[in-house]
């Protein structure tokens, strides 16, 4: 995969990433307001966890 078909990935998955956390953070919303701050407090961890493990696997590009 070239530089440029590379970048085009890196966007489409940035953007379908961004899409499943609204609905993650959507179906803790609608859980209540104690669950929903308790997504907030662990959403950076959780999503650096993903992006480690993400990169682990060859054939994508860290974000």
């Amino acid at each position: 995969m070239d530089k440029e078909n590379n970048q085009i990935f890196s966007v489409y998955f940035t953007e379908e990433f961004n899409k499943c956390l609204d609905q993650i953070q959507d179906f803790f919303a609608e859980q209540g307001e104690d669950v929903l701050e308790w997504w907030f407090s662990k959403e950076d961890n959780m999503i650096d966890e993903i992006n480690r493990l993400l990169s682990s696997f060859p054939y994508a590009g860290k974000g």
